[in-house]
């Protein structure tokens, strides 16, 4: 429910969008349409400004796992959920991927974030063509997805080194998938390159397609070092920008290694997820 200067704003709002509209209707009667055209990119602008003043005042409510369920703006949800990696498909057939994704059923995009092809030689970054990710978040919304991010920094995803970058191992001490600093130091570097992409496509940023990140992967089927995990998650949360549900994936037999104390297990048939062949 709206605070008594919530509503007030809104009513004010709404009062100059009225008018904004009425001015279009008679301009459109009494003037040329260059004019006119004037009028409609002030109310376009205007309609912008309303936006972006509703969510700075009564600000999206993401997605919530609580009680067993998943919830988006308060409401039941179910996610159905599909994984199709862009960087395995030409980008001329993503849109077609993520139509079919859609009509199968799913609501939800999945994809992992292959860190060795985003920064193939430590330092340079590479966002273009088939690796534009933030493209790809837009055209999933476009398509009528949420999406769930999945950015590793260990991705498995049957992909080189799970999606690590070779040039790690230059360092002869290097513990990949712990708490030893050079690797820390590395991921947070390709995190702050990486989470300024997508960040402000969050749902809770003014209704954005992203709803969750996922921590790492599988790590329980690794190792047990929760140090690591939160390290992580706090270079994507706190440091980064990332502020939509956050959630580790492990097998029975991992779930206890790779869990962070807080989460909740779910099963079908609040979440289901399948791997879609549309390659």
């Amino acid at each position: 429910m709206a605070t008594g200067s919530t509503a007030s704003l809104l009513v004010l709002l709404t009062a100059l969008t009225v008018t904004l509209l009425l001015a279009g209707y008679i301009s459109s009667a009494s003037h040329h349409q260059v004019q006119n055209a004037h009028i409609v990119g002030s109310f376009t602008d205007t309609r912008k400004l309303l936006r972006q003043l509703t969510v700075s005042v009564n600000k999206t409510r993401g997605l919530e796992a609580r009680d067993h369920w998943f919830w988006i703006d308060g409401k039941k949800t179910r996610l159905f959920s599909g994984a199709i990696h862009y960087f395995r498909i030409p980008r001329e057939y993503w849109k077609d991927r993520l139509i079919k994704l859609r009509s199968s059923g799913c609501n939800v995009l999945e994809t992992y974030v292959p860190w060795n092809l985003h920064e193939p030689h430590r330092g340079e970054y590479n966002f273009k063509d088939m690796l534009d990710l933030r493209a790809y978040v837009k055209l999933a919304e476009e398509c009528g997805l949420f999406v769930i991010l999945r950015p590793g920094p260990y991705i498995c995803s049957e992909w080189d080194l799970g999606g690590l970058p070779s040039w790690l191992l230059s360092d002869s001490e290097m513990k990949l998938r712990s708490t030893y600093q050079p690797f820390i130091k590395s991921v947070e570097s390709y995190f702050q390159e990486l989470l300024p992409h997508v960040t402000d496509l969050q749902y809770s940023n003014g209704g954005g397609p992203i709803i969750a990140w996922q921590i790492e992967n599988e790590y329980g089927s690794f190792g047990d070092d929760t140090d690591y995990l939160l390290q992580i998650q706090k270079v994507l949360m706190l440091e980064y920008g990332c502020t939509e549900l956050m959630f580790t994936s492990d097998n029975k037999q991992g779930i206890d290694n790779g869990g962070i104390e807080g989460g909740e297990d779910f099963q079908f048939p609040v979440f289901v997820s399948i791997i879609l062949n549309f390659v």
